[in-house]
């Protein structure tokens, strides 16, 4: 007789993933790799985006605050063009779009 599978691998859990509810806790982006989800909801292993940290975005911007290139960051709010970003040491800034990108995957930055 075969074994019965796991409930957390088939059904609702699978179709969540695939449609791509499943959501990182700290940086809000979907994760739709079924083993990473499943990783991740059981405290296994931190989101591929951001390292479990939130920091989701590294900043670009070299005339605006060029000694921060390369650094990780978040975004906190957006709003008609306009964004607040805050660093890994707290430091917050509003600035406009191109002075900062998502992390392809946090795996591939560090």
């Amino acid at each position: 007789m075969a074994s019965k599978p796991e409930p957390m691998t088939t059904g609702v859990f699978a179709v969540l993933v695939a449609a791509g509810e499943v959501t990182c806790s700290k940086c809000k982006r979907p994760v739709r790799d079924l083993s990473a989800a499943l990783a991740i909801v059981e405290g296994k292993q931190p989101c591929p985006h951001c390292d479990g940290t939130g920091y989701s975005h590294v900043w670009k911007g070299r005339r605006l605050l060029p000694e921060r290139y390369g650094q990780k960051c978040r975004l906190l709010v957006a709003r008609k063009g306009k964004y607040e970003v805050e660093f890994e040491d707290g430091h917050k800034t509003i600035t406009v779009r191109g002075t900062f990108k998502r992390r392809a995957n946090a795996a591939d930055n560090d």
